[in-house]
């Protein structure tokens, strides 16, 4: 089956006729490469194998000129919303509309009102013409990490063995339906720890690989201080490896990330078109799986 599609790339007004000649389809595997290689342009570090997991859990669309992809975008279903996220043009072919018409294409494809993206500060005034408002800020950590500072008092943390038991955690903490993120999880976690208190699960972080080194995150918690110990119990093994996490904004664990040798390297604007939801219970979303997912 064909996984092309129609582009119709004169719809928008704001697309100019530059975009003639440039088709745009459905990624798949073999895209894997040059996908990798728009985001090392743009200074991100996402391996093969990252790309590779954002695939399995979502879809991706790319632009194709003269048999060359020069553009790429994403989208991952998470009930009735969906993230946008990956949206490059190499810069060779920027100023030609091809941003829009990536936007306009995932925007198609996703049947729900509601989408959200972290942005760049270079991004952001693209998706503001298309309905995007801002609703937060993510804060990107970053470093060698330097666990060795840390004392070894994280409390009663619980092994967890399956990703199964984090999903109700999960939901109430983001308002999202989590089956996507869960399923990434399943496919990507190195370590998962949980707090459990008075028989009942009540925050859990995970630690994968990710880009240059690991990344931790997602982190649930009902308290700062149970998301203080579990990013603790998991930084605990990475002394000298380079760690990322990305925070929400007002967290409080600034001073947390600063101790464990981390900076903080870039903010993106968490943007919603349509209603974001409210998280439905006591947990808090402490630090995001990726930039990507939300």
């Amino acid at each position: 089956m064909s996984n092309s599609f129609s582009s119709a790339p004169g719809r928008d007004a704001g697309v100019d006729e530059e975009v003639s000649g440039v088709s745009v389809r459905v990624a798949g595997v073999a895209d894997l490469p040059a996908m990798c290689q728009l985001s090392f342009e743009q200074g991100w570090p996402h391996r093969v194998g990252d790309w590779l997991l954002m695939l399995e859990i979502g879809e991706a669309v790319v632009l194709e000129e003269d048999a060359e992809v020069i553009g790429c975008g994403l989208r991952i279903a998470q009930g009735d919303s969906a993230s946008l996220a990956l949206i490059l043009v190499r810069r060779a072919c920027r100023g030609r509309g091809l941003g829009r018409l990536l936007m306009q294409t995932l925007i198609e494809r996703s049947p729900t009102a509601s989408l959200f993206l972290n942005a760049t500060a270079e991004g952001a005034p693209l998706y503001r013409k298309y309905g995007f408002n801002d609703a937060g800020t993510v804060i990107q950590w970053q470093g060698i990490c330097r666990a060795s500072a840390l004392g070894e008092a994280f409390g009663q943390l619980e092994a967890l063995e399956s990703a199964d038991e984090i999903v109700q955690l999960l939901k109430r903490a983001r308002g999202v339906d989590p089956d996507a993120l869960i399923g990434a999880l399943r496919r990507s976690q190195q370590r998962l720890v949980g707090v459990r208190e008075k028989d009942a699960l009540t925050g859990f972080a995970c630690l994968r690989r990710f880009g240059r080194g690991w990344v931790i995150g997602p982190v649930v918690a009902a308290t700062r201080a149970n998301a203080a110990r579990m990013i603790e119990a998991l930084a605990a093994d990475l002394d000298g490896e380079f760690l990322r996490i990305d925070l929400p904004e007002q967290t409080g664990l600034e001073p947390l990330m600063s101790s464990l040798g981390l900076s903080e390297v870039d903010r993106v604007s968490l943007m919603w078109r349509g209603e974001a939801p409210a998280p439905l219970g006591a947990e808090r979303l402490y630090a995001l799986f990726s930039q990507a997912t939300g």
